[in-house]
């Protein structure tokens, strides 16, 4: 990195306390904005129009709308207009119009879009924007280019047929990842932050699986947690708040530039050493459709931000829900071991791995938050417990996933975490439907196969190698930690450091 002249870093400092000073304005601002609302809004709070269909959530301010209270927190704002409007209403967000749906037949009528008038690409743009700060001017083009070219090559390459590739190559640097954790005294207790457990691990041997040898991925695992923490900030349009953020982003688009460089140039002789397949068929598309070097790498960023987020936070809401309940973790670890003596397949979960296999979708259950949203090119309807809903044409759809996976018609105590709650019992008459995390149809998610694969894997191998227990759980007992409230983006994420100790096992 470039050195700072002592002028430069005192206009930085200048410019950060500026900076400070507008956020605190503004957050001024926003509270004397929305005591003015409640103030104002009192006497109107239980009038709601029925206009074309779903209600329509009252505000104060026009074009704003219920942007202040979505921004506050995301999830309590989702939570609380479906327990006041029901599974069907209409928001207001920053001049957008945008019909949220918390049934699950209205979200399964939504991903299906038998009318094929709802799109996912305004809001992938954005998601393409926040992630790889691409140039508005370019984003149509990459995102033609990524849904005709790049996303068959991933459905392919990630296929169950064709995933090994892949998923090998990450168990085989997962072990050695997880051995090293304990390489040095075997036998004693080591604390850890949970991420440097599950996190760090999964990233390098990911990036391993994806690029090879030459990607440094010891060296960016730091960025990649910083864009991530931040990305709410950044695809809401707070620079000011995300600053840390967007400079790591910078950092890692350089360091895929520098990774592509050698091959980009030389208009692609030879194959990058150890990289997947998907990633070199995908660069050679890039290249024939004219993208540039920058573009490639932010196309490349995608991948590992998709490869990696929910994956790691959802193995993160698992271990966390197992180290709070020791019975439950001694019974999985028990699974664990009756599978490695019988030398049964480990990528079988169902047979062989059951009581894991229900705790893997208990956490997709529990810790996916909303995910699916599209745009209305021309109005048309979706079905929404029976009945016929209007969509005009320039609305958002979301559907409201959380809330359809929290339904007390559905799920008995759905607040919890029940490890055995997908156990197909023998006096069972109904079975519970599965967790709505993939999308459907046309925007089914390609990783998913190989996202299970690994969620199961890293299970097997930290519980076959170690004790994991809570560190030090507090005067107050063992408490989960609390939830962000800007988690609106795929996964739950914590408001809290947790804290572990492994132990080496005794097989």
């Amino acid at each position: 990195m470039n050195k700072c002249m002592t002028s430069i870093s005192i206009s930085n400092f200048t410019l950060a306390t500026m900076l400070n000073v507008l956020s605190i304005a503004i957050a001024s601002l926003v509270i004397f904005t929305l005591g003015v609302a409640c103030a104002g809004q009192r006497k109107r709070l239980d009038v709601v129009e029925k206009l074309n269909g779903p209600v329509t959530v009252p505000y104060f301010l026009p074009w704003f709308g219920s942007f202040f209270a979505f921004n506050q927190d995301p999830l309590k704002f989702f939570k609380l207009c479906h327990q006041r409007y029901g599974k069907i209403y209409k928001v207001l967000l920053a001049g957008k119009k945008i019909v949220v749906v918390a049934h699950p037949d209205g979200i399964t009528s939504l991903n299906r879009d038998t009318n094929k008038n709802l799109t996912n690409s305004a809001v992938f743009a954005i998601m393409m924007r926040g992630i790889s700060n691409f140039n508005p001017s370019n984003v149509d083009y990459i995102h033609q280019v990524m849904d005709q070219r790049i996303f068959p090559i991933t459905k392919r390459t990630l296929s169950p047929a064709l995933m090994g590739q892949v998923t090998q190559s990450v168990e085989g640097s997962l072990r050695k990842e997880l051995l090293a954790l304990c390489s040095g005294e075997p036998r004693s207790p080591r604390r850890l932050k949970l991420p440097e457990l599950i996190g760090r691990p999964l990233y390098i041997s990911n990036c391993a699986a994806l690029f090879g040898f030459r990607y440094p991925s010891l060296n960016t695992f730091s960025d990649f947690e910083l864009l991530d923490s931040g990305l709410p900030q950044i695809l809401t349009r707070l620079p000011f708040v995300a600053r840390r953020s967007l400079d790591a982003r910078g950092r890692l688009l350089s360091v895929l530039m520098e990774y592509i460089s050698s091959w980009w140039e030389s208009d692609g002789v030879e194959d990058i050493p150890g990289a997947s397949t998907l990633v070199m068929e995908s660069l050679k598309e890039m290249k024939v459709s004219k993208l540039s070097k920058r573009d490639a790498a932010g196309v490349l960023l995608l991948f590992l931000w998709g490869f990696h987020s929910n994956m790691w936070y959802m193995l993160f809401w698992l271990v966390t829900h197992l180290i709070m309940d020791e019975e439950s973790m001694g019974r999985l670890v028990d699974e664990v071991d009756a599978c490695a003596r019988t030398d049964a397949p480990v990528h079988d979960g169902k047979k062989a791995l059951s009581l894991l296999e229900s705790a893997i979708s208990e956490t997709l259950r529990w810790a996916t938050t909303s995910s699916t949203v599209r745009f209305a090119e021309e109005d048309t309807e979706i079905i929404v417990d029976g009945s016929v809903v209007v969509i005009n044409k320039g609305e958002y759809v979301v559907g409201d996933i959380r809330a359809a996976h929290h339904d007390r018609s559905i799920f008995e105590h759905p607040e919890e975490f029940i490890l055995d709650r997908y156990l197909v019992k023998d006096d069972s008459k109904t079975v519970l439907p599965r967790p709505m995390v993939w999308g459907a149809g046309k925007h089914v998610c390609a990783g998913r196969h190989v996202a299970v694969h690994l969620m199961r894997r890293f299970m097997v191998e930290c519980l076959s190698m170690y004790d994991i227990k809570a560190a030090n759980s507090g005067p107050g007992g063992k408490k989960l930690p609390r939830i962000s409230a800007k988690s609106f983006i795929g996964s739950l994420k914590p408001n809290d450091e947790v804290h572990v100790t492994i132990t080496a096992r005794k097989v």
